[in-house]
């Protein structure tokens, strides 16, 4: 089972899809986990996709943040899985910015980890991923 929700920040779409899986790596009772977001290199009018892995011993808060402010929260059915946050139309003012995605336990606990975004001008491939070559770490 996923979900998918379109949200908008100022009239630009944002596309989030969260889906189900299993636990990469057991957390302990202290700590929930979410993989790391690379900083990326994009290029005016393609897409690209974020993705985190997560995982908890206990039910989660998802939040996709765009230079701290919130663009989607959620609180899924399961402990593990991976959340995707697609930016469609990517362009220059609108999406150089900060993105981070957090994942806070119901006991509070939060991790979180982010990427800076950088729009080149010239046209590139259409769709950069977080596990494309143009991303820096």
């Amino acid at each position: 089972m996923s979900n998918i929700m379109e949200t908008s920040d100022n009239e630009i779409l944002f596309i989030v899809k969260s889906t189900p899986g299993n636990r990469q790596r057991e957390p302990t009772e202290s700590d929930p986990v979410v993989s790391t977001l690379h900083n990326r290199k994009v290029y005016k009018g393609d897409t690209t996709i974020l993705a985190a892995e997560f995982s908890a011993k206990s039910s989660v808060i998802i939040e996709w943040k765009k230079n701290d402010f919130t663009i989607y929260k959620e609180s899924p059915q399961y402990h593990a899985g991976q959340s995707i946050l697609i930016i469609n139309n990517v362009q220059h003012c609108h999406h150089k910015k900060k993105y981070s995605v957090s994942v806070t336990d119901s006991k509070g606990r939060r991790v979180s980890s982010s990427s800076k975004m950088k729009v080149r001008r010239d046209s590139g491939s259409k769709i950069s991923s977080s596990s494309s070559s143009d991303s820096d770490e």
